[in-house]
């Protein structure tokens, strides 16, 4: 008896050969441990490695949805959006208001300046030797009918009473003020003449003439006599 002959039998080992996949490699079965409740027991790839279970999917949170495509990195945070900035106009003071206020009256000065009038003017009458007694204007033009002149815009207008007409329509002009007062002839057809304590004196047509020492005006023949109001 041979050697090989002599040996106990042994069991026979008996290899299961899988059958031949699309990847060229064969699929050994692993131990009938089901992966979890209702599924099929795993089965081992060679060259692939074992997966105990499945990956769970990706959190996507709406506020980093666009970060998806990057793997492994933290979500980028939302840009903080800064408010816009507000913009101020230089504002100058308030116009100053045009009426006194309390506080004005009582930080004014309680002391009166008492401003220097000028007196008021003492008038002129005029008395014709009829007795009749006017008080002139210090502007006024006197004739038998007196009508406005452009020269004398505001110039007042006495009507002396002239049954002989005598006088002239416009005879003269009488202007007086704090200084004296004057005649002027204005053309007049019979003339004026000056009475004074030397005599006679005939006025110049468009002349102006002082009458402070003259006693009497003569208007073509028609006598009056001025005088001062206070006098």
């Amino acid at each position: 008896m041979t050697e090989r002959e002599s040996a106990p039998p042994q069991d026979s080992i008996l290899v299961p050969v899988a059958p031949k996949t699309s990847f060229g490699a064969a699929v050994v079965e692993s131990p009938t441990t089901p992966v979890g409740p209702g599924l099929p027991p795993e089965k081992i790839v060679p060259g692939f490695a074992k997966l105990s279970r499945l990956p769970d999917a990706p959190q996507v949170h709406p506020t980093h949805a666009a970060d998806r495509t990057r793997t492994g990195s933290a979500p980028v945070p939302a840009a903080i959006q800064t408010p816009p900035a507000v913009t101020s106009s230089v504002v100058g003071p308030p116009p100053a208001s045009p009426f006194i206020t309390a506080t004005d009256c009582d930080d004014a000065d309680e002391t009166t300046v008492v401003m220097n009038r000028p007196a008021p003017l003492i008038p002129w009458l005029l008395t014709t030797d009829t007795d009749e007694t006017y008080v002139l204007a210090p502007l006024t033009l006197v004739g038998r009918k007196p009508n406005p002149r452009s020269a004398y815009p505001r110039a007042a207008l006495l009507r002396l009473a002239d049954p002989d007409k005598l006088l002239s329509r416009v005879h003269a002009v009488i202007d007086y003020n704090e200084d004296g007062i004057c005649l002027t002839d204005l053309g007049s057809t019979n003339g004026t003449a000056l009475i004074t304590a030397q005599g006679t004196a005939y006025c110049e047509p468009n002349v102006r003439y002082m009458l402070d020492e003259v006693l009497a005006i003569d208007f073509g023949g028609a006598r009056c006599t001025l005088r001062r109001a206070d006098q």
